[in-house]
This record gives C-alpha cells, sequence and structure tokens, in this order.
C-alpha cells in the first residue's frame, strides 16, 4: 500500500504526518540513558505514537502524493481515502494493521493500540549508533575478588584483661583519683636547658644570609633610580569610528489579489513553534507570517497560480528552509 511509504518517507523530516479521516502519527526522540539492570549505555533513539483525534487535514501527505505522481490535489485526495478506506477495512476483520517501517496499529473495536517499530525510527542524524556495554566497577572489584582477599571489618583486640586486672591497674577500688608528683627543681632544668637552645639558634646566622640580604638592598636602589627616570612620551593615536551595521530588513512576501496558493515552510508546530520559527525566518530576512489558530502553519506570501509560487520557492532555492516548503491551496 503507497500509503505506507509515503508516512515513513515524511517522518524522516518530519514529526508528524496526518492522515485524513483516520488519525495523526507522531514522532518524538528518546535520549541516551543507561541501563543498570543490562550495564548498557543505550544511543538516542526516535519512536513514534498515533493520535486517533488529530485527523485535520494539513495538505502535508496530500503534497507528498502530488509531486510523486504528478496528480492534482481532488485526485491525490481521492488516492488517499481510498487506501484509508482499505486500512480501516482490515482493522475491522482482522483487528490490526501493518505499517512497514512504522509499526503495527491494532483495533478492538473502541481502542487504537499502536505498537512503534523496535528498532525504531529511521532518522539520518542518529543512524549507526549502538549500544555500549559498560560493566560497573563494583562488578569488576567482585568478579576479580577472591574469598581469601576479603577483609574481615570486625577487629578483635589481642590481650583481654580479666575482671580482676582490669581493676588492679585502670582503677582504685576506692575511686580515688591518681596524682603523678613532679619535683619543682626538674621543671626549672627543663625551663634552662630550653632557654638556652632558643639563645643558640637566634645568635647563629649564616653568612650567605646576610650576603643575600646585601644583595637584595643593591637591587632595590638601582631599581629605584630606574623608577625615577623621565617616562617615555606615547603619541596618542585619534579614535577608531565604529562601523555601525544595519540589521537585514525581511521584504514584502508576495501577495496575489486573486490569492489561490500558499507556500507552507512549517506545519504542525504549535503555536509558540511557529511563532519562533516565523521570528529566526524573519531575521533571516524571509517575510514569513502564520496562517490558522487550531493548526497553526508558518507561511510565505499567496499566489493566484500554482506555477507563480514554484517559481517563488525557486527563487529560493540557495535557503535550506525552502528545501522542505510545499505548495497548499487555499
Amino acid at each position: 500500500m503507497r500509503i505506507v511509504k509515503h508516512i515513513e518517507n515524511l517522518l524522516l523530516k518530519e514529526n508528524s504526518v496526518i492522515v485524513p479521516d483516520f488519525g495523526c502519527f507522531m514522532a518524538h526522540t528518546i535520549s541516551a540513558h543507561f541501563d543498570e539492570a543490562e550495564n548498557l549505555f543505550l544511543p538516542p533513539q526516535r519512536t513514534l505514537g498515533f493520535n486517533p483525534r488529530v485527523t485535520i487535514n494539513d495538505s502535508l501527505l496530500v503534497q507528498s502524493y502530488i509531486d510523486t505522481y504528478s496528480m492534482s490535489y481532488p485526485d491525490a485526495m481521492k488516492e488517499i481515502e481510498r487506501e484509508v478506506a482499505e486500512i480501516k477495512s482490515e482493522l475491522a476483520q482482522n483487528g490490526k494493521f501493518d505499517f512497514e517501517g512504522v509499526g503495527t496499529l491494532r483495533f478492538d473495536g473502541k481502542v487504537y493500540d499502536f505498537t512503534p517499530c523496535v528498532s525504531g525510527l529511521l532518522t539520518p542524524s542518529i543512524y549507526g549508533l549502538d549500544a555500549l556495554e559498560m560493566t560497573s566497577l563494583k562488578a569488576i572489584l567482585d568478579a576479580e575478588r577472591s574469598d581469601d582477599t576479603k577483609v574481615n571489618a570486625i577487629l578483635k583486640p589481642s590481650f583481654t584483661p580479666s575482671e580482676e586486672k582490669k581493676k588492679s591497674i585502670f582503677a582504685k577500688e576506692n575511686d580515688e583519683p591518681i596524682v603523678i608528683t613532679i619535683q619543682r627543681a626538674t621543671v626549672r632544668k627543663c625551663a634552662t636547658a630550653a632557654a638556652i637552645l632558643a639563645l643558640a639558634a637566634l645568635s647563629v646566622i649564616p653568612m650567605k644570609y646576610a650576603a643575600n640580604a646585601m644583595q637584595d638592598v643593591q637591587f632595590a636602589s638601582v631599581f629605584s633610580m630606574k623608577s625615577e627616570a623621565p617616562a617615555p612620551v606615547v603619541e596618542k593615536k585619534a579614535p577608531v569610528k565604529k562601523m555601525v551595521t544595519k540589521k537585514p530588513v525581511a521584504p514584502k512576501a508576495p501577495m496575489a489579489e486573486d490569492a489561490k496558493y500558499t507556500v507552507v515552510l512549517a506545519a504542525g508546530i504549535t503555536m509558540e513553534g511557529a511563532q519562533m520559527y516565523a521570528g529566526e525566518l524573519n531575521k533571516e530576512g524571509v517575510a514569513a507570517t502564520i496562517e490558522g489558530e487550531k493548526s497553526p502553519m508558518v507561511v510565505f506570501g499567496t499566489y493566484a497560480t500554482k506555477e507563480d509560487a514554484k517559481a517563488e520557492i525557486a527563487k529560493h532555492q540557495d535557503n535550506e528552509k525552502f528545501n522542505i516548503a510545499w505548495i497548499k491551496k487555499i
């Protein structure tokens, strides 16, 4: 079924693809993370979800049919409606439909259950990233450590005195404090010896320290003489005038009187995202505007014919923002 391939190809660069009168496939990215149970660093992955309540046609899928098969807008809509009817018929009969490369959709008559592809959505930016196995340091130490190398944390004293020895060594029976007696003559002798050692240390100064001190004084005098010399005259340069760069002004987009077509630069995003994207385009010199409130789209101008819209896209072929632009009938 051709609609499955169109959905898969559009999801390469779009975060949402709405199938008219059926539902919306929405992509979201899962960040890289570490699985402690498997000891694996898993790379970022892009997966899908399905919302059957979003069925408003944003013309993204229809434009893909138009560009691929060179058919008109009504013919593309009829082809999509026919394939959607086949999908609903298979869901009613078998209870599931396999979107190859996207996922499997199940329906029990009341609730839709979508299971995305196990390998994730094909995304060029993260293609080729694989899981990295990394064993924790604790697991490595536990594997290398044998029973003989384990340290017993319970410390036992090598000598345990009996109760009688404890009393005789550590305490008296009448609990009197132990008094240590020191003679005054011993204290005086120790103080005298300490004073003599201090005087000897202060009086004996190596001669090399004195020589170094005199050399420092000479260097200080020479430095002071140099500092008194007149400072050289420095010529003042004329101030350099700063160049003021003007911000580029976004030219007005073409607005046809008999408007039938417009160029869509972004769709399937929130109003906040549309405002941010339109602001970036205006800074780059692309006068983009926002159309719609519930399903906002960032558009560029209005045109009377489809050929005029294609010619406008060709004018901006150097701008990568127009590489994904498509034409929408108003």
